[in-house]
């Protein structure tokens, strides 16, 4: 690969999840994609965040978003089929609400993948949103333990945390987690919650 066009991956990474640090992102994998048709890993980013930027945009063009950042992640898949991103990205388009079978089969899948890491905190969400809260806090606390200054790590360490009782446990990581990542709109709410279920 060549190092500028590395250098393009390198800096897309996020760390507030806000929409304009991943359009930005979005805009250099996209580059970067654009000269290494055959960067895996660059594909699989790419399609990651594109998935989470659909989040942001108005219901009428998420649709186009989510083909777009499915088309990505195949093309990721097909250079590396255990591409950790690329995954992540199929799971992220499902719709939130119905189609649990298929997102747990996307989430089992990430369960065994190898080099699965930090982002086995997505893994623990998803077992989480479906009540398997147990299986959820472990895989949640074992992700973050892995990497206590990945912002999303923290932020979802917090909430499941919350989800099991252990609302005080929450509260200082989400302080902490706001000191360092200001721009970071999650851990905003997420703290409140914390606090009014403390009093």
């Amino acid at each position: 690969i060549d190092p500028a066009v590395y250098d393009l991956y390198l800096h897309a990474r996020t760390k507030s999840f806000a929409p304009d640090e991943l359009r930005t992102n979005v805009g250099l994998l996209e580059v970067a994609t654009q000269r290494a048709a055959t960067f895996a890993e660059a594909w699989g980013r790419l399609a990651y965040l594109r998935s989470w930027l659909r989040v942001y945009q108005p219901f009428a063009g998420r649709a186009a978003s989510a083909d777009l950042a499915t088309k990505e992640a195949a093309r990721a898949l097909a250079l590396d089929p255990q591409n950790i991103d690329a995954l992540f990205a199929q799971f992220f388009v499902i719709a939130p609400f119905g189609r649990f079978v298929e997102a747990d089969a996307v989430a089992e899948r990430l369960a065994r993948a190898p080099g699965l890491g930090v982002a086995g905190i997505y893994v623990g969400w998803h077992l989480r949103a479906v009540g398997r809260l147990r299986e959820s806090a472990e895989a949640t606390e074992r992700a973050f333990r892995l990497d206590a200054l990945n912002p999303m790590s923290a932020n979802l360490v917090a909430l499941s945390r919350m989800a099991t009782g252990r609302v005080a446990d929450a509260v200082p990581v989400l302080e902490d987690l706001m000191a360092r990542v200001p721009d970071m709109s999650f851990p905003v709410a997420n703290l409140l919650r914390a606090q009014a279920f403390l009093e």
